[in-house]
């Protein structure tokens, strides 16, 4: 039975061109795992398109509760340790609930 990798990323910046920058490295990144046969969430690569088009916030805060819930369902939480994941409040949070939950943590550069 495969795993479901939760990806986390950082993603918020005071420049769009940074957080679409980050968006792509994780799309990028993502999608090579799908051609490894892998199942992958990641909720920057699943909301952003929607968050730009739909009017929702990007902010860790509102989006929590949705990320702790699916990566509770998930194996593994692999980091991406792009420029500005260790100051990354979502990155930061999600590697302390993974900790909190026993989830095995691989670090992706």
């Amino acid at each position: 039975m495969r795993k479901l990798i939760y990806v986390a990323s950082p993603y918020s910046s005071p420049y769009a061109n940074v957080a679409h920058d980050r968006y792509i490295a994780t799309m990028e990144y993502c999608a090579s795992l799908v051609k490894q046969q892998q199942f992958v969430f990641s909720p920057v690569v699943h909301w952003h398109p929607c968050a730009l088009y739909c009017d929702l916030p990007t902010d860790f805060h509102y989006w929590k509760e949705y990320n702790f819930y699916m990566l509770l369902l998930s194996d593994q939480l692999n980091v991406l340790t792009l420029d500005g994941w260790k100051e990354s409040i979502g990155v930061t949070g999600e590697i302390a609930f993974a900790q909190s939950q026993n989830i095995p943590i691989c670090y992706v550069t």
